[in-house]
C-alpha cells in the first residue's frame, strides 16, 4: 500500500496534469504550477502585455479572477478524501490594486474545510518578488456534482 507522500505526490501529479499542463485555458495564460500539498496550492502567471485590460493597463481583472478560481478549484481537489468533480457555486474576490505588468503573479489558495457536500477556499493574489497583495478572496465548490471525475480522465477511464 502506498505511504501518504506517494499518494499526495499521485494527487498533485494528477491535478497538474489536469488543470494546468492539458487545460487549454491555463496553457493559453501560462499558468506554472508552484507547489501544493493536501489543502493548499501555489501558482505563477507570468505577466504578459496581452493579457492586459488595455495598453498600459494592469493585468484584466477576469484574468485573475479566472486564474484564483482555479487555484481554489485545485485546492479543493487536493483536499477531497474521494476523488469527484466539483463546480463553483460562490467566487467573491476583493481586488486591492491593479496587477501591474512590472512582476509575475502568485496565486495562493487554501481548502480550509469540507462540511457535507461543499468545499471552502480562501487565498490571495500577490506580486513575485516584492509580496504586494493585488487581490484576496474566497470561493465555495459544490462536491459530487455530474461534471467529469477528473481523477478518472487522468487514468484515461473517461468519464
Amino acid at each position: 500500500m502506498a505511504d501518504d507522500a506517494d499518494l499526495l505526490d499521485q494527487r498533485r501529479n494528477d491535478l497538474v496534469t489536469l488543470f494546468i499542463d492539458d487545460h487549454p485555458m491555463a496553457r493559453a495564460l501560462g499558468m506554472e504550477f508552484v507547489e501544493g500539498d493536501w489543502n493548499r496550492v501555489v501558482c505563477r502567471l507570468p505577466m504578459r502585455d496581452d493579457l492586459t485590460f488595455r495598453e498600459g493597463a494592469g493585468l484584466a481583472p477576469g484574468v485573475l479572477l479566472t486564474v484564483l478560481d482555479g487555484v481554489f478549484g485545485l485546492s479543493v481537489c487536493m483536499r477531497v478524501p474521494v476523488p469527484q468533480a466539483i463546480a463553483t457555486i460562490e467566487l467573491k474576490i476583493d481586488f486591492i490594486e491593479d496587477a501591474r505588468t512590472d512582476a509575475d503573479l502568485v496565486f495562493t489558495g487554501e481548502c480550509y474545510a469540507i462540511a457535507d457536500n461543499v468545499g471552502y477556499a480562501r487565498g490571495e493574489i500577490t506580486r513575485q518578488g516584492d509580496g504586494g497583495l493585488v487581490a484576496g478572496g474566497s470561493a465555495t465548490f459544490m462536491l459530487g456534482t455530474r461534471g467529469p471525475t477528473f481523477f478518472t480522465e487522468a487514468a484515461g477511464e473517461g468519464a
